[in-house]
């Protein structure tokens, strides 16, 4: 299924239900969107364009990125204990699986989202998912320390800069991508070692609002 009739779906049987949601294709997400996209996607399968599942998640904007990143939450089946639910969509079952739908996203989902909605509340969660702080990428310091900043915890974001940096130059083969984030973080650190939050928040804003343009969902922004 293409985006536009996941979209139709969504609006027929989704929407009226959930009146916080906004829906742009393939995304059904929490209105408005500040610094965090808290959302549901739809995903058809590459083998089967009828066959499709359903991401919960949660991506903080002020990491700079070009797609949506799915690291901070689940598979809507996984999250209410169903496995790695897939559904096979056909006219005939429409309505069938949609209710099903709805009442997974209200039961587990919505909630799940309705929980992380400030920077502090997705390092708390990431915390939680990880609470031996053995993080399977430097995704997850990035996002604590970026989230910090934010949250105006600038002597913990600080370390947590440190520390992103220390485990990044670490590994002797980084790439591309991995470079630009200790640059990132490089940047970010001098501006707190100078005494310089503002800029550094602001510089936060600005990275929030290059990755909903490049999501197409700067519309949907509203930041303090």
């Amino acid at each position: 299924m293409k985006g536009r009739e996941f979209e139709k779906l969504i609006k027929k049987y989704l929407l009226l239900h959930l009146p916080s949601f906004k829906v742009k294709k393939t995304e059904l997400f929490l209105y408005p969107i500040n610094y965090l996209l808290r959302a549901f996607s739809f995903e058809s399968s590459q083998f089967d364009p009828y066959n499709f599942t359903i991401y919960v998640f949660v991506q903080p904007l002020y990491v700079p990125d070009d797609c949506i990143v799915f690291n901070i939450g689940s598979r809507l089946g996984i999250m209410a204990g169903l496995g790695d639910k897939w559904w096979d969509y056909t006219p005939e079952r429409e309505s069938i699986i949609m209710d099903e739908i709805l009442s997974l996203m209200k039961q587990h989902g919505v909630p799940f989202l309705q929980r992380i909605q400030t920077p502090q509340d997705l390092v708390e969660e990431i915390k939680r998912r990880f609470p031996e702080e053995d993080y399977p990428d430097s995704y997850y310091n990035e996002i604590i320390a970026f989230s910090l900043i934010l949250a105006g915890k600038f002597e913990e974001a600080l370390q947590e800069l440190n520390r992103l940096i220390y485990v990044l130059k670490e590994d002797p083969e980084l790439r591309e991508w991995e470079i630009e984030r200790m640059k990132r973080a490089e940047r970010l650190r001098d501006m707190l070692m100078e005494d310089k939050k503002e800029e550094a928040i602001q510089l936060l804003k600005e990275w929030t609002v290059y990755t909903a343009r490049n999501l197409r969902l700067e519309e949907y922004l509203e930041l303090e």
